[in-house]
């Protein structure tokens, strides 16, 4: 007479497959049943159920102890195996609720590309080798929505301004000033000391207008009565620029950190102009009022130990920006 398999199926439990296989393996009930923690009659009413469920013994006595008969051998194959999967699931699940695995997907913009993020994915890794972490470059224009629609889970870089930030929560990490750069032989370069009235027939590679750096820019040129950069290109990909600035005699303008970098490495010069009215705070956006998951709450607490250790004097005057402003930056509420 065979048997419904949904009856087995809400009736035979792991527990059932864990002392069979015990049992297999120690050839004792007594033997399994230590292994099991549990007392003796306990194990051999256990097994009694088991057998009575499936309608015929899983073991038979010999000389060698309890051994599995046929259809016993084939609970056992299939228990190791349920057993093992068991497991995986559970340490996957432990995993998933403590951050040590998971999957995390965060915005980039240019300023935290070079240091900051890289630095911060490392000693993720190096603690959580499970995390799967995911780069997503791009400017708040386009970052910010994915953020909304929860396609990333946080952003890092250049902090934005303005009323889109009603349901953005940030937790600003560190203070960048901003870097206008040239070729090393372009003409400004190598007059040495300008002045921003002479910047204004240049022409410029800059991030899109929406973005946070070029609204602060053209700002700055407004503040002094002058109007705003000439655009011959717009784009945000910093190799695409530092290659076009580098054979060019057009301007950009670069996080100092980014700027410092890219000078060294592709010949590039500063413009000795100071833009102190651009403020540079640079940090942590996440949705208001959303709590992370554990893989992105780990990779928050990285990025703002990476900061520490980076940019730790950088904190005053992030300090001091930031208490001009209005309205006040939430902190991020992590688990």
């Amino acid at each position: 007479m065979s048997i419904p398999t949904n009856r087995l199926l809400t009736r035979i439990g792991l527990r059932h497959f864990r002392l069979a296989v015990a049992v297999a393996e120690r050839k004792s009930i007594l033997k399994a049943a230590d292994a099991l923690n549990v007392s003796q009659p306990t194990a051999t009413k256990l097994l009694q159920d088991l057998e009575y469920e499936l309608g015929s013994p899983l073991f038979v006595r010999t000389n060698r102890g309890v051994e599995p008969n046929a259809l016993g051998e084939a609970f056992v194959r299939h228990g190791r195996l349920l057993l093992a999967q068991a497991e995986h699931a559970a340490q996957e699940v432990a995993d998933l609720a403590t951050g040590a695995a998971g999957r995390v997907v965060v915005g980039t913009l240019l300023s935290a590309s070079l240091e900051l993020l890289p630095g911060a994915i490392l000693s993720l890794k190096r603690e959580r080798p499970n995390v799967m972490v995911k780069v997503v470059e791009g400017a708040n224009d386009r970052l910010l929505p994915m953020l909304r629609r929860a396609d990333v889970d946080l952003i890092v870089g250049r902090l934005s301004e303005g009323a889109d930030r009603h349901d953005i929560d940030v937790l600003p990490l560190y203070s960048e000033g901003v870097t206008i750069v040239a070729r090393g032989q372009h003409p400004l370069v190598t007059k040495g000391v300008a002045r921003l009235e002479e910047l204004v027939g240049q022409e410029w590679v800059l991030p899109p207008a929406e973005t946070t750096l070029r609204l602060q820019l053209e700002a700055a040129f407004r503040e002094v009565a002058l109007p705003a950069p000439r655009v011959a290109l717009e784009s945000v990909s910093l190799l695409t620029n530092v290659r076009i600035l580098g054979q060019s005699d057009f301007l950009g303008i670069l996080p100092t950190l980014v700027a410092q970098h890219e000078i060294t490495a592709f010949g590039l010069a500063a413009i000795p102009i100071q833009l102190a009215s651009i403020p540079g705070a640079v940090g942590i956006s996440v949705r208001k009022e959303t709590r992370l998951a554990p893989a992105a709450a780990a990779m928050v607490d990285h990025l703002q130990k990476t900061a520490a250790r980076l940019y730790s004097a950088r904190q005053p005057r992030l300090k001091a920006e930031l208490g001009a402003r209005s309205p006040p930056m939430a902190d991020i509420e992590v688990p």
